[in-house]
């Protein structure tokens, strides 16, 4: 995710911002990886609630 800020700030200064931004978040991101990502933050979510809650109980 850091990688895709960087080059997004990189490219930000270029002049054709618009079509530099689309082909990088087509070619950056497929709709799987995005779909991926998404998945992994929610359990680790689920994950961090499921330990705070053991821990505060005991």
């Amino acid at each position: 995710m850091e990688k895709q800020t960087l080059s997004h700030i990189a490219k930000e200064s270029t002049p054709t911002k618009k079509v530099d931004l689309k082909g990088e978040m087509v070619s950056g991101l497929s709709w799987w990886q995005v779909a991926i990502i998404s998945i992994s933050v929610l359990l680790i979510i689920a994950v961090v609630i499921f330990i705070v809650r053991r821990t505060r109980k005991k």
